[in-house]
């Protein structure tokens, strides 16, 4: 399970956030365009079993190739920052995005996406258990970049 129902005195339902098995840590994650700047940022949390947010992160969202979404790249800076801090064994847990959900073989093929989806392959199989999920758009947003 990922996320649960939670009900709220201001209106329908939120989803909670479900911790990850112990000795196993979960990566959330989320691509933010600030209609201000324009500019897309991705923020990322790292937390244990008991909810303790042990890394963070916000990037700014480098170029990317027309057509290309930037949840691309956010998933790809997931990856990095939790390999860069030595997490071993985590839960990516992220915006419902198509392409990730297809991921199950290395992905090979003429478009950019696709490179982009053999690049967060790659990154997987560095880990030492990984696994994706998605989550409804609206409770990813409590990263705050």
């Amino acid at each position: 399970m990922v996320a649960a129902p939670v009900d709220l005195p201001h209106g329908g339902p939120v989803m909670a956030w479900v911790p990850p098995p112990m000795n196993c840590y979960k990566v959330n994650w989320e691509v933010y365009n600030d209609s201000a700047t324009k500019m897309w940022t991705a923020g990322i949390l790292i937390r244990d079993h008991g909810g303790h947010v042990l890394a963070a992160q916000c990037v700014h969202v480098q170029y990317h190739p027309r057509g290309v979404h930037p949840k691309f790249y956010g998933c790809v800076q997931a990856l990095m920052f939790a390999l860069e801090m030595s997490f071993a064994e985590i839960i990516v847990e992220g915006p419902t995005f198509q392409p990730l959900e297809t991921l199950k073989n290395r992905p090979s093929g003429p478009t950019i996406g696709d490179s982009w989806l053999e690049e967060i392959w790659v990154l997987i199989q560095k880990f030492r258990r990984c696994s994706l999920s998605s989550v409804p758009q609206r409770s990813v947003r409590v990263l705050g970049c």
